[in-house]
This record gives C-alpha cells, sequence and structure tokens, in this order.
C-alpha cells in the first residue's frame, strides 16, 4: 500500500490512519484475523481518501458524510465514548445511581457518543486530504488465535529514518469476535490520552458532565500526541 503526505509533518499522518483504523476495526467478523482486520481497514481508509480526493475542495461534505456512514454502519460509538467516559461512565458508576440518573447518564453517554463521533469526522476527514501516497507496512504475527488476545504491529514510514510503530491490542468479546482494545503509537497510548482528557474536564468543570461535552474538542487530545511524538523523533 502506498501513502505520501504532501506536508512533512508524518506525526499527523500516523495518527490520522491509526484512529480511523481504530474505530474501523469494531465491525470485525469472527472468521477474521487481527491482522486481515488492521490489512483490510488500512486499505479501506486509503481507497476512500484516493476516490474523494478530484472532487474535495468543492465538494468536502461529501467526503465527510461518507465517512460518517462509513464509521456510524460499523460503529459501537457507545461502547466506545463509555470507555473514553472512564471511572465516569463505568458499570460501578452507574450501579450507584438510582434509576432516574441512571437514565440520564446513559443518555449523555448517548450524547457524548455523538460528540465525540462528529469531532473525529470533522477533524480527521479534512486532515487526510492533505496526504497521498505514504508506504505503509503492517508485519504479518504468529498469531495464536486461541489466546484471548493478540498485538498486531504496523509501520508507517515518514520524515524520519526509522518508521513511526504502531501497536494494536486485540482481545475476542463474549461472541467470539476480534474486538480491538488497544492503541499504542511508539510509547504513546490513544486510548489513554482521550481518557485523561475527559478526566481533566470533569474536573475542570466540577463533575458537569454535560459541560465536558458542550466543550469537547477532539483536537485537544490531538496537540498532547503531537507534542509527545516530537519528543520522540529522530
Amino acid at each position: 500500500m502506498q501513502f505520501n503526505p504532501t506536508q512533512s509533518n508524518a506525526v499527523q499522518i500516523v495518527l490520522l490512519i491509526v484512529t480511523f483504523s481504530w474505530i474501523t476495526v469494531t465491525s470485525a467478523q469472527t472468521a477474521q484475523s487481527p491482522y486481515t482486520i488492521v490489512l483490510e481497514t488500512t486499505d479501506q481508509i486509503i481507497k476512500q481518501i484516493e476516490r474523494a480526493r478530484p472532487r474535495y475542495e468543492q465538494y468536502p461534505d461529501e467526503f465527510h458524510q461518507q465517512i460518517d456512514l462509513i464509521l456510524s454502519g460499523i460503529t459501537d460509538f457507545y461502547s466506545f465514548s463509555r470507555s473514553v467516559m472512564g471511572v465516569y461512565a463505568s458499570k460501578s458508576a452507574m450501579a450507584g445511581l438510582n434509576p432516574e440518573q441512571q437514565a440520564r447518564l446513559n443518555s449523555q453517554v448517548q450524547r457524548f457518543s455523538q460528540r465525540f463521533k462528529q469531532g473525529l469526522i470533522e477533524t480527521y476527514a479534512k486532515g487526510l486530504m492533505k496526504f497521498s501516497g505514504e508506504k505503509i507496512e503492517v508485519n504479518k504475527p504468529r498469531e495464536t488465535l486461541q489466546r484471548p488476545s493478540n498485538i498486531i504491529t504496523q509501520y508507517i514510514f515518514g520524515d524520519r529514518a526509522e518508521p513511526y510503530r504502531v501497536q494494536y491490542k486485540f482481545r475476542k468479546n463474549r461472541l467470539g469476535e476480534w474486538k480491538l482494545r488497544n492503541l499504542t503509537i511508539e510509547n504513546i497510548n490513544l486510548g489513554k490520552i482521550f481518557r485523561e482528557q475527559f478526566a481533566s474536564e470533569y474536573k475542570r468543570f466540577n463533575g458537569d458532565i454535560d459541560a465536558v461535552i458542550d466543550n469537547w474538542a477532539v483536537s485537544s487530545a490531538q496537540s498532547r500526541i503531537d507534542g509527545a511524538s516530537s519528543d520522540g523523533e529522530t
């Protein structure tokens, strides 16, 4: 697969590709191995970019809508968003609430899910159009599918001597389907950064989850990731 940047910030390429890969793999079927999931979803993302590029400047909303359509059809944004909300939307937190409070928290998770999805689509769909043709390799491991978890490593070549290493950690759910449970870019835990952002905003707004949702911005976490990645460049 080929995917080349038109600007030097290869860190942003890594973030754009792996974030969409992370979301897309939630649709994996039992018959697919983690390696196949990473390989096929990365290819799907690149094809969508190439297809949209000629018309993007004149009709940017078309590409945004296609990304929205793909993600909405294959992603459990409720579970993903609840994970980002961390302890504030955990099972233990829910168990300590009365029925009315539980209904409110569920409503907040649903609202955050929409806000989170919208932010990802708008931020990353625009960024993806800045790039074309970078080399990407997915290392085929000796997968032990009988184990409850597997790690797949992907290499994205950019503007430094060594490629960026991305590790996808998969775990089987109760139905036996492989689901992505964590993602590490070099030494940067992407899921952890989003959870830390939510926790920080929760404290800033004195426990007002609605205020956190109203002021949520994916770009805030992206800035932290960019800074951390830059520190590790050679």
